[in-house]
């Protein structure tokens, strides 16, 4: 987790479940999570809409094709956000 920090130290939030909740405490930034409805369009839970022009970090535990990975980034990128890297264990 210390490798994120120094990897992303600008960032504000981290995007992703149960091991970007860990990643967030290390880091001591929000928390957001992405989710899609049934037209497999993204959108952003409840709980926390981060503003326009927030640095993101989406946060995944295994990638394989990459491509929700690249769905997530246009959809902050649509959001205003600003995705700074990914950060991938597994």
């Amino acid at each position: 987790m210390r490798g994120v920090l120094r990897a992303f130290p600008q960032a504000q939030m981290v995007v992703s479940a149960v091991l970007a909740t860990l990643v967030r405490q290390e880091l001591g930034v929000r928390l957001a999570f992405t989710n899609r409805d049934a037209k497999g369009n993204y959108g952003f839970h409840r709980m926390y809409q981060p503003p326009p022009g927030s640095l993101v970090v989406p946060v995944e535990d295994l990638i394989f094709s990459g491509r929700d990975v690249r769905n997530q980034a246009g959809f902050f990128a649509a959001s205003g956000l600003r995705l700074l890297g990914v950060g991938a264990w597994g």
